[in-house]
């Protein structure tokens, strides 16, 4: 494969693969806004199976060169189009470098809002941190969820939640560690990413939300019924019912 050739020359590699995606976008959007919605990035508009079979391709040799491939990350994220970035993600989850790709992360993460790359490095690029600075993710979750910036914020949760679904029980801690700085968010996109965390939490571990759903101060709950409230229909059903019984208690005085 050609671009694998590439890997080590950023620019070849960047060239080579933008007339490959010209050559594949769709005649009538090409390349212009994106559909991903608000905050969403300029793309191709190519189909979605060959960004796919591009990260699958290419995935061992980022692999099997690592700085060759950080370096071209940093370069497909520099005035990318979004599946330019989606690709500097891969990059991220197939090198495998955690002190490398910390530090890109949480500038990236700072420097642009789309909400499908948002989920992407969360979901991927946050994989190598995960497996081998566990501590330093934690720590640094702080810095995010503590964050003004709301972006970063939503960031720290969709962390939290794809921790939480990928191993559970490492997580654990790490969302209970943060659970009141949950219930003082207030920004909703915040608190759709607090709900989807506290799902997860509960479905690998029922009764240990139960505990901290039984532990609900009064006021947390008056300031965060409404997204506690939407998470039922998602929560097991155990965990479900106890949750709205509590949540009914506090609200009247119990």
């Amino acid at each position: 494969m050609q671009l694998a050739q590439q890997v080590g020359r950023p620019q070849e590699f960047r060239s080579s693969l933008r007339a490959a995606f010209a050559a594949h976008s769709h005649r009538l959007l090409r390349p212009g806004p994106s559909l991903g919605g608000q905050g969403a990035l300029p793309s191709w508009n190519v189909p979605a199976l060959m960004v796919y079979e591009l990260q699958v391709a290419l995935s061992p040799t980022f692999r099997d060169q690592p700085s060759q491939s950080l370096a071209l990350a940093d370069l497909l994220w520099e005035n990318g189009y979004y599946e330019e970035r989606a690709l500097a993600v891969t990059i991220l989850q197939a090198a495998a470098q955690p002190d490398q790709v910390l530090s890109r992360i949480s500038s990236w993460a700072r420097s642009h809002q789309d909400p499908r790359l948002m989920k992407l490095m969360a979901e991927r690029g946050t994989e190598a941190l995960r497996r081998g600075l566990p501590d330093r993710l934690e720590e640094v979750l702080e810095e995010w969820i503590d964050d003004r910036q709301v972006s970063l914020r939503r960031f720290g949760w969709m962390t939290i939640r794809s921790w939480l679904e990928a191993d559970p029980d490492r997580a654990a801690a790490v969302a209970l560690r943060y659970w009141p700085a949950a219930l003082r968010e207030h920004d909703y996109e915040c608190q759709l990413e607090c709900r989807r965390a506290l799902v997860a939490f509960a479905q690998g571990r029922p009764w240990e939300a139960m505990r901290l759903i039984e532990d609900l101060p009064a006021r947390a709950v008056i300031s965060s019924q409404r997204w506690l409230r939407a998470a039922l229909p998602s929560l097991p059903a155990e965990v479900a019912e106890f949750l709205r019984t509590t949540l009914n208690r506090r609200l009247h005085g119990g």
